[in-house]
């Protein structure tokens, strides 16, 4: 029998899509979840101690340096909170109204972060004004270099347990929470330069400076988080050398003779791919079948956290 020979050969093909489709059906209960849950934990807990830390630096110190480095701090714990949220939404599995699942939440609650993040940017620069208008200088500097230290002996714990979960779950929103983390240790030792360079050679526009520093980082961040973010919910096109290697491992498998039609898109670490395949027409339907699944596994197995949905069609 060939393959879409009769009509009743057009329902079987219709019911083999169908099953197909189902094929793609994406499992949220899977290990990743817990793996990003527990991080986005560890991130409240410890950045919380962290952001204590450091308000009490800033407070013995007067430093605009370690008050940026509390503001900082501070919004990050905000992040860290929302990100909560956000994780338990995205852990929801499909539904009939998200038939690809709820993992866009970790997008929107990237763009919220953002908000944040410019925030405490902001809130920087104000501050930092009012320490040049008003020429505070800088006191206990030992006592908050002490603190920071401490704090920053935390942070490379959680930066370590970030790491680890980004590279097991290629989780969008976990890469936001850390995008801060990853450069608070140069912060951290920068702050500390500054206050002792601030309270041993009465230098008080570096500690100024340095505050100033932190505010333009912080709005660098926000801005690479939000392209980030608003890549994955304007559901951007994979990178053409990427779909060029979904093509040639379709094109790969016996029985298929091109590529008809190839669509994509990306939700957090998820890759969702829609391809129509054109088989030879003087395959039997099982043998189609066979074939439009042995493209998936092929994709799948080429295309880490990829969900697949095919349509064979006879050519």
């Amino acid at each position: 029998m060939h393959l879409f020979a009769n009509a009743s050969d057009h329902k079987m093909a219709h019911h083999t899509h169908c099953n197909l489709f189902k094929l793609s059906v994406v499992d949220f209960g899977d290990p990743r979840h817990k793996l990003v849950r527990n991080a986005i934990y560890w991130s409240v807990a410890i950045s919380a101690v962290i952001a204590i830390l450091k308000l009490c630096a800033w407070l013995f110190t007067n430093s605009t340096s370690l008050q940026a480095a509390f503001v900082d701090s501070l919004m990050d714990v905000i992040a860290s909170a929302t990100a909560v949220f956000a994780i338990s939404v995205a852990d929801k599995p499909a539904d009939g109204r998200h038939s690809f699942g709820h993992s866009k939440a970790e997008s929107v609650a990237s763009i919220g972060q953002t908000m944040f993040v410019l925030g405490s940017g902001i809130l920087l620069i104000m501050e930092v004004l009012e320490h040049i208008f008003n020429h505070e200088q800088v006191k206990e500097a030992k006592t908050g270099i002490w603190l920071v230290l401490i704090s920053s002996a935390l942070l490379v714990c959680l930066i370590l347990i970030q790491k680890y979960t980004i590279k097991r779950t290629k989780s969008l929103l976990i890469e936001a929470v850390a995008v801060h983390y990853k450069g608070d240790l140069a912060l951290n030792f920068g702050a500390i330069i500054a206050v002792w360079t601030s309270d041993n050679f009465d230098l008080p526009y570096i500690d100024i400076f340095f505050g100033v520093s932190v505010a333009i980082y912080i709005f660098y961040n926000a801005i690479q988080v939000f392209l980030a973010a608003a890549k994955d919910l304007m559901d951007e096109e994979l990178p053409k050398q990427l779909k060029n290697q979904i093509r040639k491992v379709a094109e790969g498998v016996p029985g298929v003779k091109s590529v008809a039609r190839l669509q994509t898109r990306s939700a957090a670490y998820k890759k969702f791919i829609v391809i129509e395949v054109v088989v030879d027409k003087t395959l039997s339907l099982i043998d189609a079948d066979r074939t439009a699944k042995q493209v998936i596994a092929d994709i799948k197995a080429a295309i880490n956290d990829s969900e697949v949905t095919i349509r064979p069609l006879p050519g």
